[in-house]
C-alpha cells in the first residue's frame, strides 16, 4: 500500500501507454523511493489508504495499473499469452522491484464465449511478515489486434482480511484493456536471437532461444522455450558494468489452477 499515492500520481504515464511495463516499473520504483525519503512509509501508508478507501474511482485506477504491471512482468512482448490454457499457471522468483519477490500469473476459467478469468499474485517480505497482493480479472475475448477489455475485477490487498469487488464502469473497460496478443515481426525476432541455452532453474532444465536487445546502458535479455505456458524461463536486465538490475526467472508452473480464491466464480 506505501506505493498507492506513487502510482496514483504515475497513472497518466501507465495509462496512455499500457505496453511499457518495464519502464513504468523502473519509474515508479525511483519515485517511491524518493517518496519514502520525505515523508516516510508509514505516512505514506496511512495517506494512501484513506484516500484509496474514500474514493471508488481512485481504488479501480489503481487497481488497474498494478494489474497491468502484475500481468505483464516478465518482458511483455515476449510472452505468448496464447499458449496458456485453462488452469495453466507460472512463478517467478523475482530480483530488483519493488512490486513483490515471488509472482505467480494464472488462467484460472477460459469461458465458451472467449472471455477469460485470469489471476495475478504477488507477496512480498516485509519486516512483519509478508505482504499479499492477489487480484482476479475478468477479460472480453481479444479483439483483432489482441486487445482484451477488463469486464470485472476482485481484488485483496495487503492487511485486507476479505476480498473487494472493483467497480468497472462501461467508459472504463473501453479506456483500459490488456493487451494479449502484440507480437514482434519474425524479421525482428532473427534479429534479436542470440543462439540456444540450456537454462535450470527450480522449475526444471530447459533448452531456451536466447533474444537479447539494448536500451541505454541496460541490456535485456529473454530465455524463451515452448515447453511453458507463456514460453518464458528467465528474463532480466544488466548494466554495462555488469550489474543485473532486474531479473525474474521461472521456479514452477502447472496446469491445476481451475479455481477462484477470490470467490470471483
Amino acid at each position: 500500500m506505501k506505493r498507492a499515492l506513487v502510482l496514483v500520481a504515475g497513472l497518466a504515464l501507465s495509462g496512455c501507454f499500457p505496453n511499457t511495463d518495464y519502464l513504468v516499473d523502473k519509474a515508479v520504483n525511483r519515485t517511491v523511493d524518493r517518496a519514502a525519503d520525505r515523508v516516510g512509509d508509514r505516512i505514506g501508508e496511512a495517506v494512501a489508504a484513506r484516500m484509496l478507501a474514500n474514493n471508488p474511482s481512485l481504488m479501480y485506477a489503481y487497481s488497474m495499473s498494478v494489474f497491468s504491471m502484475m500481468f505483464h512482468h516478465g518482458g511483455y512482448y515476449y510472452q505468448g499469452f496464447d499458449t496458456y490454457k485453462e488452469g495453466d499457471y507460472t512463478r517467478w522468483r523475482v530480483d530488483g522491484t519493488a512490486e513483490g519477490s515471488l509472482y505467480e500469473r494464472s488462467l484460472i476459467r477460459a469461458n465458451q464465449d472467449g472471455s477469460e478469468w485470469w489471476r495475478v499474485e504477488t507477496r512480498t517480505k516485509t519486516e512483519e511478515g509478508e505482504d499479499v497482493v492477489i487480484m482476479e480479472a475478468m477479460l472480453s475475448s481479444a479483439d483483432e489486434a489482441g486487445n482484451r477489455k477488463v469486464l470485472r475485477m476482485r481484488a485483496m490487498l495487503p492487511g485486507e482480511k476479505e476480498p473487494r469487488e472493483i467497480p468497472v464502469e462501461e467508459k472504463d473497460a473501453q479506456n483500459w484493456q490488456i493487451n494479449t496478443g502484440r507480437k514482434l515481426t519474425e524479421e525482428s525476432l532473427e534479429g534479436m536471437t542470440k543462439g540456444q541455452e540450456k537454462i535450470t532453474t527450480e522449475a526444471g532444465e530447459f533448452q531456451a532461444t536466447l533474444l537479447e536487445t539494448k536500451s541505454g546502458n541496460t541490456t535485456v535479455r529473454w530465455w524463451n522455450t515452448e515447453s511453458v505456458p507463456g514460453g518464458l524461463v528467465r528474463y532480466n536486465a544488466t548494466q554495462d558494468n555488469g550489474e543485473t538490475t532486474y531479473q525474474w526467472e521461472l521456479i514452477a508452473f502447472g496446469n491445476d489452477a481451475t479455481t477462484s480464491v477470490l470467490n470471483s466464480f
